[in-house]
């Protein structure tokens, strides 16, 4: 069984509800998906889900949580900062960073008011070497991927229309390429 499903609708209808002092929030969705039992996912486009505390990351992780065997995939892995590439990083392996706030203790540099300033000199190997210790990055060019593509295939149907009909379509097909142009 193959479930395609995109990020943002894992957050559908999500809710925040209160026990006593803790808030919890639900995903319908998240929680369906879970009967399934998967044993194996793949996250495309997983730079979408580089922010820890983002919604969208809280419930892939939740999804993800039973699932032995999880692979990530994306052309723009790391895409502006080291600390999206830990975000990826966590949904395959939460205790391989810890939180945000681990990562930026352990690899951070602050400065004499105790403020983020960034990373310290040389956390960025650091970082790698535990990416690399923990999984495999693989890259890929465009064209080896287009490689292993199976052949194109290209088919015209033609449909002929009425009169009326031919009118109707022109008639969207003028307001499509208005709003194109727009």
């Amino acid at each position: 069984t193959v479930v395609v499903v995109s990020y943002n609708a894992l957050v559908y209808n999500s809710h925040k509800i209160t026990y006593g002092t803790n808030t919890v929030t639900r995903y319908p969705i998240v929680e369906f998906l879970r009967q399934f039992k998967f044993g194996y996912a793949l996250c495309d486009e997983s730079h979408q889900l580089k922010n820890i505390k983002s919604t969208r990351s809280k419930a892939v992780r939740i999804l993800l949580s039973d699932i032995p065997v999880i692979r990530l995939a994306s052309g723009t892995l790391a895409f502006n900062r080291i600390t999206d590439l830990v975000g990826q990083a966590a949904i395959m392996d939460p205790s391989l960073f810890g939180s945000e706030s681990d990562f930026n203790s352990k690899y951070g540099q602050f400065d004499e008011k105790g403020r983020y300033q960034g990373l310290a000199k040389g956390a960025e190997v650091l970082v790698n070497q535990a990416i690399k210790s923990d999984m495999v990055i693989a890259g890929a060019q465009r064209k080896e991927w287009a490689a292993l593509l199976p052949q194109t295939e290209t088919n015209y149907h033609v449909v002929h229309l009425s009169a009326e009909e031919q009118s109707i379509y022109d008639q969207v097909l003028e307001i499509a390429t208005e709003n194109i142009q727009e």
